[in-house]
């Protein structure tokens, strides 16, 4: 089995451990090179502050099996698709040569995750550009696969992934975000920090693993428009 290199893209730290996080573990497990990029440290967030997000995402990194973390420290709320904020996804794309990328979904609820969909996206094709300047990294590189992970907003995916086996773990590093998911927290309630959230995040899962035959499931949507070469037996397995 060829090694993969896997990076979830996020706006904030939390971000892709809530989408994706069972997917990230179970393709850690399974030998592959597994990366997590986030755009910004969540520095204006209700809860917790910029250092605690910092720490609690090392935390869930290692619950998770990523074998490297990287935190853009682009300005949380007010970061654009500037040259600026391009060339360091740019630069990051080019450094980890994802051959999957996961990205944030461009219809949501937050809108830097709306934003972050339409920053990434364009730098996953400028990633590719031979000639363009002003990089540290001068290899062009384009991921062969590009989803969306799914969050607040409802989705209906294109592939399900099974996580049953690694639910646990994902668990286990939303858990290091004390400050965004504990009640007990000393600050105000957020929709993170109740106790339904949980519950709608597992309900989901389980209703996405209800429609392929498992315990949990993670959804995706593909954001390449490149046809894919299946053949239909492919298709049933």
């Amino acid at each position: 089995m060829k090694q993969l290199s896997i990076v979830a893209f996020g706006a904030h730290p939390d971000d892709v451990e809530l989408a994706c996080g069972g997917t990230l573990a179970k393709y850690s497990k399974l030998g592959h090179k597994v990366f997590i990029v986030d755009l910004t440290a969540g520095d204006y967030g209700t809860r917790g502050s910029a250092e605690e997000r910092l720490a609690e995402a090392l935390c869930a990194s290692q619950q998770l099996g990523i074998q490297k973390r990287i935190n853009l420290r682009l300005e949380d709320v007010f970061f654009e698709e500037t040259r600026e904020a391009l060339l360091k996804v740019v630069n990051t794309i080019r450094l980890l040569k994802p051959d999957i990328a996961l990205i944030p979904s461009p219809v949501e609820r937050h809108p830097d995750h709306e934003r972050a969909f339409k920053l990434i996206k364009r730098a996953l094709f400028l990633a590719g550009l031979r000639n363009l300047r002003g990089l540290e990294i001068t290899e062009p590189h384009r991921p062969s696969l590009t989803l969306h992970y799914i969050q607040h907003t409802y989705v209906h995916p294109e592939i399900l992934i099974d996580v049953s086996e690694t639910w646990i773990d994902k668990i286990a590093s939303l858990q290091c975000y004390r400050s965004q998911f504990d009640p007990a927290y000393p600050a105000p309630e957020t929709i993170l920090s109740t106790k339904r959230f949980m519950e709608f995040l597992e309900a989901r899962a389980t209703m996405w693993g209800f429609y392929i035959g498992v315990d949990k499931a993670e959804g995706f949507v593909r954001v390449d428009t490149t046809p894919l070469h299946i053949d239909l037996p492919d298709l049933i397995h």
